[in-house]
């Protein structure tokens, strides 16, 4: 089994290639056996999940004809099977995750009478502990976007979560600390985001009694700007954390500090090139190493693509607006009085509802330009473009 920073690694390696993969101009379709093979199973061989007696593919759901992609098992020391402790169901990398696909899988597990559950197509991943209730909703855990990271700051807190899936942690008592801690963070999320909430209305009656008088958007907003990040990490426990150090990262333990300044492993000049379309032996893949496609907001702002002082609004599913800012002359995002040099910083994932614990910065901002709102990934791909006909030029 992999050490925790060596899983860390692995997982990054695997990450990058399947960025690399989409960045194509023409993206060819996986089948599900070629996405669990290239992208999945490494995954999950990275978290520990490797071996006879531990992985089970294509395990069959009691009294029906139906069965579920991988079923993981953690064996005790005589080898000795005991009850599952994982469900996986993986999907093409390109099929959408469906509320019918997760209703499927509980199902199962229902059946089977197994506790966690994930679905994914490598580029989605849900987590599930399908003996919550009352419905679905209470049941979903956690959704990553596994994509969603350009730093290693981003990286870090996907794969904190991404953790939680392992060997080591699943069977963890930590993990029972954990899920309390996100229903409750959830649960306390519910009651003051929504201004119709009678918590909201009641503390704008209290308000107004010390003659402070506000509205429940107004409250709502008060509290998006200050409640900080949703629930990320597994609060190890004493004896847990001190015998839980990376010796490459340093401890994993939450309330120690994370080296941000480590190096990282790097892509090939072949995968640059991908990530940026710029030919391989272009002087920009020689000898340097990029996150995705290598580009800042500042790189945007510098070119003029996208002028500093530009509107910029936070969009969420369906189309919602969820946050107004705008870019600084420096590049970053100016919000709630704040700076933010990230596009999918922390601090943003609380303004989706249910919180979000990452998401695509580039995909969900926009800029109100004089033609009208424009993704930022579109205002990426434009100024690639000029990057990439100036050198032409040249």
């Amino acid at each position: 089994m992999l050490s925790m920073h060596d899983a860390r690694d692995s997982i990054r390696r695997t990450l990058s290639e399947l960025k690399t993969f989409l960045a194509q101009e023409s993206v060819p379709r996986l089948s599900e056996a070629d996405t669990k093979a290239y992208f999945i199973e490494p995954i999950l061989a990275a978290l520990g999940w490797v071996g006879i007696g531990v992985v089970r593919r294509e395990y069959y759901v009691r009294n029906s004809q139906e069965f579920i992609d991988y079923v993981l098992f953690d064996p005790d020391s005589h080898g000795s099977q005991v009850r599952p402790v994982l469900a996986i169901e993986a999907k093409a990398l390109q099929t959408e995750l469906t509320e019918k696909n997760a209703a499927q899988l509980i199902q199962y597990c229902a059946v089977e009478g197994i506790e966690w559950a994930a679905l994914t197509n490598a580029r989605e991943l849900q987590l599930f502990n399908t003996f919550l209730r009352p419905d679905l909703a209470a049941k979903r855990v956690m959704r990553l976007d596994l994509l969603a990271f350009n730093s290693d700051e981003e990286f870090e807190v996907l794969f904190e979560q991404l953790w939680q899936l392992s060997r080591e942690s699943i069977k963890s008592p930590s993990i029972r600390d954990w899920l309390h801690q996100v229903r409750l963070d959830k649960a306390v999320r519910d009651a003051v985001l929504n201004p119709s909430s009678p918590v909201v209305k009641l503390l704008e009656q209290e308000l107004a009694a010390v003659d402070i008088r506000t509205s429940p958007q107004e409250l709502v907003q008060w509290f998006r700007t200050h409640l900080g990040t949703p629930v990320t990490r597994v609060p190890r426990r004493p004896q847990e954390a001190a015998a839980h150090v990376s010796p490459r990262y340093g401890s994993t333990d939450s309330g120690s500090a994370t080296d941000h300044t480590r190096s990282t492993p790097s892509l090939s000049s072949a995968s640059v090139g991908a990530l940026w379309h710029i030919p391989a032996s272009s002087p920009q893949n020689k000898g340097r190493y990029k996150h995705s496609y290598g580009v800042h907001l500042s790189d945007l702002v510098k070119s003029g693509v996208l002028p500093a002082g530009t509107p910029v609004i936070l969009v969420g599913p369906r189309n919602k607006d969820l946050a107004h800012a705008e870019v600084s002359q420096d590049g970053h995002i100016i919000w709630g009085g704040k700076r933010y040099r990230s596009l999918s910083d922390r601090a943003f994932c609380a303004a989706f509802s249910p919180p979000r614990v990452s998401f695509n910065g580039w995909k969900h901002w926009y800029a109100v330009l004089p033609r009208g709102r424009v993704q930022l990934a579109e205002l990426r791909e434009e100024y690639l473009r000029a990057v990439a006909d100036q050198k032409n030029v040249g």
